[in-house]
């Protein structure tokens, strides 16, 4: 059983990879680490935004990498409003650094594939990978991993047992407890499971250490849980749900070709996209804002954007 919050993060990682300096992870491998690292990441900025008492952020029912760095973005401004010392603070000071490399890219790819995400639109979609590229994701990976380890070094690590056989974790600085359930749950056995995504009507959970790579949990308490900390299945009949279909394929019909479609986030006035615009010199990545808002009682969208680092 894991002792400390660093070796229980340790053990999940490294099932992306050996931790060797002899060896560099290939592209893929690194960029499924950066995945994993970039979901614990917000599901630990999640629950510090629970246990810090602040509105909490609906997370979708099947995220990808592009909802996990749009949340992070969002934990990262609420997170700083929590007190000095704070374990908000220090997650929000591990969100601003793990974004920081992110938004940085890889400048030594090709111009069109230097954003991270870029890249890994690239490479999910079955594109050639040029050559070179593999310590040099591998060590962003890496860089980021650290960080994660950072904020965890001097963090206590408790279970607390439910009555069930998933064992609820809880992540303390200094006296001050973060639970990670129902987002994280470890077993007896040492085995880790991290919230991936809803099948059908049951939630799968991405499993570290046991026979299998997913898992579904069996405490129907967890299951009740965590469905009121995501987002409500969208009904297409819902005015927002009409306003935002109308806004995706809008941003459809400017998006690069080459790139994934716009990526939907919620926050607190309404929601957002982050997509690639395509123009002259390439590909513009933006971030856009829609505000939700009542104007003599019919609802209004307002609209403002930001361009994305990388």
């Amino acid at each position: 059983m894991n002792r400390t919050a660093v070796e229980a993060f340790r053990r999940m990682e490294s099932a992306y990879a050996p931790r060797s300096p002899e060896l560099s992870r290939s592209v893929q491998e690194s960029l499924s680490a950066l995945d994993f690292e970039a979901r614990f990441l917000a599901l630990l900025g999640l629950s510090a935004v629970r246990a810090s008492g602040l509105p909490h952020i609906d997370i979708g029912r099947s995220p990808g990498l592009g909802e996990w760095i749009s949340l992070l973005r969002d934990l990262r401004a609420r997170l700083r409003e929590t007190d000095a010392g704070s374990p908000g603070q220090r997650i929000a000071e591990a969100i601003t650094q793990a974004l920081a490399l992110y938004d940085g890219g890889i400048p030594e790819a090709p111009q069109e594939l230097r954003a991270t995400k870029n890249l890994r639109d690239h490479v999910s979609h079955g594109g050639a990978i040029p050559d070179g590229l593999s310590p040099v994701v591998d060590a962003l990976v890496r860089a980021i991993s650290d960080i994660i380890a950072k904020c965890l070094s001097d963090a206590v690590l408790t279970l607390t047992d439910g009555g069930s056989q998933e064992l609820q974790p809880v992540v303390a600085w200094g006296g001050t407890g973060v639970s990670l359930w129902p987002f994280i749950y470890t077993r007896p056995d040492g085995s880790w499971y991290v919230y991936a995504r809803y099948t059908g009507n049951q939630p799968d959970y991405l499993a570290f250490g046991g026979a299998n790579y997913r898992s579904r949990p069996s405490d129907t308490d967890l299951i009740a849980s965590l469905d009121l900390l995501l987002k409500p299945k969208r009904k297409p009949d819902d005015l927002r749900e009409i306003f935002r279909a109308e806004v995706e394929v809008d941003l459809m019909a400017f998006a690069d070709v080459v790139g994934t479609p716009p990526q939907y986030f919620d926050h607190l006035q309404g929601f957002g996209y982050e997509w690639g615009k395509s123009v002259s010199e390439g590909t513009q990545l933006r971030r856009d804002y829609f505000r939700v808002g009542p104007d003599d009682g019919v609802p209004q969208i307002q609209n403002f954007w930001a361009a994305v680092k990388g």
